[in-house]
């Protein structure tokens, strides 16, 4: 079993809640709530790190320094099958859906 990348093994994520209301944002209190990742036992299995390894480097970490992105319809892309927007400069996925 390996440290849960998500919890760093703690096993809670603490998610904090941006409300829009009367044209301003506001957050709320912080929440903590079990890591859904490794369902609050901050271990997973090596197979399970490998699989969110792989998926972290599906996403764009270059920042987007242009501001241009393409679009991928739905099972185009065998990595990601749902239609969604890469990064021009690195070619990575910036959103889903």
């Amino acid at each position: 079993m390996k440290t849960c990348p998500r919890c760093e093994g703690k096993g809670k994520l603490s998610i904090t809640a941006q409300v829009y209301e009367n044209g301003k944002f506001r957050s709320e209190p912080p929440v903590g709530i079990d890591c859904p990742t490794c369902e609050g036992k901050g271990k997973i299995s090596d197979r399970m790190l490998k699989e969110i390894k792989r998926m972290d480097a599906m996403w764009c970490s270059c920042d987007n320094r242009s501001g241009e992105a393409y679009y991928v319809e739905d099972g185009v892309n065998p990595e990601c099958r749902k239609h969604h927007w890469r990064c021009k400069d690195c070619g990575k996925i910036l959103q889903v859906g």
